[in-house]
């Protein structure tokens, strides 16, 4: 019968399984384990709600679109099912969602800013934009981003802890509401579509052009670098520079801004050797190192 049937793993001093493959051991080595008589474990090791006193627990796990598709059979005739688990990796993996985090639905709207839905496709609007945010702490269960959808961010950041004094005025604002009770929108697409034409007009020398690409060409030959920054890092710090100057009111780029962006702009973009990696080294640091051997066009 089924209880017969069930293995379970044998207790940590045990000698491993001979031959090797045997997955658990049956009811007769079981029961010793846990002390029982034959009669009394088939009295326990029965599935709960059909015997009152059985202490099985049915889990029915599956991982695949017919699985799911017969589900509502399976829970219609076979009696005893007390919980379902989906299986999410291999699941996702068949739905076309790698278990890893490279979400198709993601990089289609970061690289081509559309989204497919059943074959249609629908374009997102031009003022769509992906932020992300990564927790440093607690990976459990979670993957790195792929460097492919990683290089489609324009830039990343590390926040860290606000000042005491910001800290306080947290405290102050949310005492009695939350802020979002009263946000408001401060722009409208409109706007956002006149800045980025204001942000093209920004000037930028073809010396300081190429000190970016030289920025970015080092970091491909670099000692502690497995994989560079490719040409979409220069792309990017040469808009964010623009951006930049026009935000401080200036009408062209500065090595200065170029500088003050390369770390956030091309930093997320690379992969370290396993030994700087290991041995404490940053891919912020390789940037620094860079930007400090690099002659700065005058």
């Amino acid at each position: 019968n089924a209880v017969a049937a069930c293995r379970y793993p044998r207790m940590n001093d045990a000698p491993l399984y001979e031959p090797a493959g045997i997955r658990g051991d049956g009811p007769t080595s079981a029961t010793r384990y846990w002390g029982l008589g034959q009669q009394e474990y088939y009295k326990k090791a029965d599935v709960w709600p059909l015997a009152p006193e059985g202490e099985i627990l049915v889990v029915l796990m599956i991982e695949d679109t017919k699985g799911m598709a017969a589900l509502p059979d399976i829970l219609k005739d076979v009696p005893g099912v007390g919980a379902v688990l989906i299986g999410e990796g291999d699941l996702s993996q068949e739905l076309g969602y790698p278990r890893q985090y490279e979400h198709p639905v993601v990089l289609e709207a970061m690289a081509e800013n559309q989204v497919s839905i059943e074959g249609e496709r629908f374009a997102l609007e031009d003022t769509f934009f992906v932020v992300a945010t990564q927790n440093p702490v607690n990976f459990h269960g979670t993957y790195p981003l792929p460097e492919a959808q990683m290089d489609r961010f324009a830039m990343r950041f590390e926040l860290g802890y606000v000042s005491e004094d910001d800290e306080l005025h947290m405290l102050d604002v949310q005492q009695k509401r939350h802020p979002f009770d009263d946000l408001v929108a401060v722009l409208e697409p409109a706007d956002i579509r006149f800045i980025r034409e204001e942000v093209k007009l920004i000037r930028i020398t073809q010396e300081l052009k190429r000190y970016i690409v030289k920025l970015v060409a080092s970091t491909r030959n670099h000692k502690e670098v497995l994989m560079g920054a490719s040409p979409r890092a220069g792309i990017m710090l040469m808009k964010c520079a623009q951006a930049m100057a026009l935000v401080n009111g200036e009408q062209f780029v500065t090595p200065d801004v170029i500088q003050e962006l390369a770390i956030p702009v091309i930093a997320h973009r690379l992969a370290l050797h396993p030994d700087s990696d290991y041995g404490g080294g940053t891919a912020a640091q390789v940037i620094s190192d860079i930007i400090n051997e690099t002659e700065v066009p005058t």
